[in-house]
């Protein structure tokens, strides 16, 4: 079954601890990094409403990438759940330089379908989150053929298409620094408990961010379930449309049970790459207040056995949905 919901901008007042609505983190975006997104040309999909889904889901993070060049951020913080993982820790990536390519769906010439993608990281900011946030958290960071930053010997740090495609559409994304932040590969078996720690982590990562001197647009790098199908590779679960559907109402109201209990019961059947990450994130926005911010889900549908979605989350009377 094809399913796609639209959804207008809605709003949800909490009583939180924080009430800043003029900090340095400007906004938050939540994009699919399935190949379908990146380029839905090559895909193997026959049927007509599928197609169009997928190619309306490859405009919404052509559109949101738009938004956050508009919104012209210092740094782009980068939650990536398909990075260079460690076993328990969350890393930040420090080499200087990071670059690799992602490949359109079910496209297999790497000439005509690779797209490629260099980005320059924010070595000392980087380094300074990790010296505050080890203290308390399963932080860490990881560097290349040598000390973090600029080195002779140091090579690029590589990509892959957790964080080519949620950035490729992004303009002047070679000049904008990024932080890039790799969930562990313990969240493949341990999701739904870790998180209490990424509430944690989400509001700490978000107050040492918005005491950064630079604007910061937070990425979310996230597919939704990944069992619509009983032909794709982790076969059906009637878990994976009532996961997608809380938190396509999540990212409508940020209304909290809609992901921490809706969703976060489904997960495990789900199979959801991106959960952790939409957990952190609604940590840092919670932290803020989340009646200081406006919501809009783009998109959210599967024209495969994946899920994917796009929202943009900015600040009340920030100009940057229209």
């Amino acid at each position: 079954m094809i399913n796609t919901h639209f959804f207008s901008v809605s709003f949800l007042c909490l009583p939180l601890l924080a009430q800043d609505v003029s900090g340095k983190v400007i906004g938050a975006f939540v994009v699919p990094h399935g190949g379908l997104a990146l380029d839905p040309f090559y895909a193997n999909i026959t049927n007509a409403t599928a197609k169009d889904l997928a190619d309306q889901i490859h405009q919404s993070l052509i559109r949101v990438s738009r938004e956050i060049g508009a919104l012209s951020p210092d740094i782009i913080f980068l939650s990536t759940p398909h990075g260079i993982s460690d076993l328990e820790n969350f890393v930040f990536y420090l080499n200087k330089k990071a670059r690799g390519l992602a490949l359109a769906e079910d496209c297999t010439n790497i000439t005509q379908c690779a797209y490629r993608l260099n980005v320059t990281v924010a070595v000392k900011e980087s380094l300074q989150l990790v010296s505050h946030l080890k203290r308390s958290h399963n932080v860490s960071g990881i560097s290349g053929f040598g000390p973090p930053g600029e080195t002779p010997q140091a090579e690029p740090l590589p990509l892959g298409w957790g964080e080519v495609i949620p950035l490729y559409f992004v303009p002047n994304i070679s000049s904008t620094k990024l932080m890039i932040f790799s969930h562990p590969s313990r969240r493949y078996n341990s999701t739904k408990s870790m998180m209490a720690e990424l509430l944690h982590l989400g509001r700490s990562l978000y107050l040492r961010l918005q005491h950064s001197p630079e604007r910061v647009a937070i990425v979310i790098s996230s597919d939704l379930a990944h069992t619509h199908s009983k032909d794709g590779p982790y076969g059906y679960s009637d878990a994976a449309q009532p996961f997608d559907d809380a938190i396509g109402r999540y990212l409508t109201s940020l209304d909290p049970k809609e992901l921490l209990e809706t969703a976060g019961d489904l997960v495990e059947k789900a199979l959801s790459c991106g959960f952790t990450g939409l957990v952190m994130l609604h940590a840092m926005l919670s932290e803020a207040g989340l009646k200081n911010w406006s919501s809009k889900l783009w998109i959210n549908g599967h024209p495969t056995y994946y899920g994917m979605a796009t929202a943009t989350i900015v600040r009340m009377g920030t100009e940057a949905m229209g």
